[in-house]
């Protein structure tokens, strides 16, 4: 949310963490994904499909109210989870 002054502050939906637990896999593919690594290097370091990936990124967006992969990461590290 930006500020009629132009200031940033976050949304209560970037301070909270997701209400499902994560798993350590969600974890890494966040982890990878703020470290700009490829979909298809996350697949073929989990040893999955990019399909996989692709859903697991979707579903952590969702979770997050993230609605690029970008804010994903941003609301990750907010959260503290990366």
């Amino acid at each position: 949310m930006i500020h009629r002054d132009g200031r940033y502050a976050p949304d209560a939906a970037e301070l909270s963490p997701p209400s499902d637990a994560l798993s350590d896999k969600d974890v890494l593919v966040l982890q990878l994904l703020a470290t700009n690594v490829p979909r298809r290097e996350i697949a073929r370091r989990l040893g999955c499909s990019t399909v996989t990936v692709d859903r697991q990124v979707e579903r952590l967006r969702s979770s997050y109210s993230a609605r690029t992969t970008l804010q994903l990461v941003v609301r990750a590290v907010r959260t503290g989870v990366i």
